[in-house]
Order: C-alpha cells, then sequence, then structure tokens
C-alpha cells in the first residue's frame, strides 16, 4: 500500500512512485526469463485439470518459499494429497513451512508419506517434518534454498568491482530497521561498499 496513514508519509509517497516507475521494465525482464527458460502448463482451475496434467508426469516437485506454511496455504493440494492424484515420484525441494509450526495433522503426516524424497530449508521445517512419524526409508534433509544455488555470473561480468553484499528483503518491519541491520553486516565483515540488488520495503 501507500501507507498514507503512517508517519512517515512523505517517504511511502516516494518509495511506491519509485516501485511504480520501476515495476514494469522488471516485470517485462521477468515474464520474459519464463518466456525463454520455462515450458509452464496452462493455468489449472480445478482439481481435475490438475490430474489431467499430473498424468503426463513421471515426477512432481513442490518447493520452496513457505509452500507449507499452514497459515496461507492449509490445503492439501500443497502436499499433493487427496483430491490429487498421482502415482508418480512426489519429491519436496527446499519446502518450508514459513515459521514453528506445531501443527501435525493426519492428513499431512499421511500424504508426506507418500513422497519419494523430502528436503527442506530450514531447522525448525526440518524439525516440523521429524514430528510426522514418517515411514522407515524417508528421511528429511536440509538443503539450500535454490536462490543460493545461482552463481551470479552476469554480475561479474559487469565488472561492479568492490566487496558487496547482496540484500533481499521481505519483512514486515521498518525501512530503517532494515537498514539499521545492512549497515551491522558491512561493517561487521568489513564490506567496502553496499549495494542493495533488491529490497522490498513494508507494506508490499
Amino acid at each position: 500500500g501507500w501507507g498514507l496513514k503512517s508517519p512517515n508519509l512523505g517517504a511511502n509517497v516516494s518509495r511506491r512512485l519509485s516501485e511504480l516507475r520501476h515495476l514494469g521494465p522488471y516485470r517485462a525482464k521477468y515474464d520474459g526469463f519464463k518466456t525463454k527458460h520455462f515450458n509452464p502448463t496452462d493455468r489449472c482451475q480445478s482439481s481435475d485439470e490438475v490430474n489431467e496434467v499430473f498424468s503426463t508426469f513421471e515426477a512432481i516437485v513442490v518447493g520452496s518459499d513457505q509452500v507449507w506454511n499452514l497459515t496461507w496455504h492449509d490445503d492439501p493440494v500443497f502436499y499433493f494429497a487427496e483430491p490429487i492424484n498421482f502415482e508418480g515420484w512426489k519429491i519436496s525441494y527446499a519446502s518450508c513451512c514459513g515459521r514453528n509450526s506445531d501443527r501435525n495433522d493426519d492428513w499431512i503426516s499421511v500424504a508426506l508419506s507418500e513422497f519419494k524424497a523430502i528436503s527442506v530449508r530450514n531447522l525448525f521445517t526440518l524439525s516440523w517434518v521429524e514430528k510426522m512419524n514418517l515411514p522407515v526409508g524417508i528421511e528429511p534433509e536440509k538443503v539450500a534454498d535454490p536462490t543460493l544455488l545461482y552463481d551470479f555470473e552476469e554480475i561479474d561480468k559487469i565488472g561492479m568491482g568492490g566487496d558487496y553484499i547482496f540484500v533481499y528483503l521481505l519483512s514486515e518491519a521498518s525501512d530503517e530497521f532494515h537498514r539499521k541491520i545492512i549497515h551491522e553486516i558491512r561493517n561487521r565483515n568489513g564490506a567496502k561498499s553496499l549495494k542493495v540488488i533488491l529490497a522490498m520495503p513494508t507494506g508490499i
């Protein structure tokens, strides 16, 4: 939102106008990347359509960012459970439950028991999955978030020079809090310069 009720009205409006100015080019680049590198299916509008698409696959993968957050996705579809019918391999890569969760619903345990392999991206999701009483042979593993697997060759080719810190923020904390944490990390690691690649401020 615009943050019109915030005491930092001027800063919020300025930030929002900047977002609107840059959003178009960013979205165009993102859509261009998808067109070049992905081969998406048609958008499914029902579980029957999902099952029809899945019937052409040998394996399906779920992951990563908060796909198992029960606050947002309290739906068996995210666990490939009924009404999803799939006989091939079900795989989780770097899935995340979003926050510490005490929920251990029977239907979740049943759904995860049908997975061929399960990996998660943090310790609290690992602990949550380990409480599911999975069958012998299904050992959840903690792996890196897929965003950390990128080698950033394009940035190296630019020849930016200096010691840069890559920053990606998605938080409800204030922009001032973000700046404080970023500069603390920069000073702790002796970075000579700071480059904020993408910052997601409050209200997005």
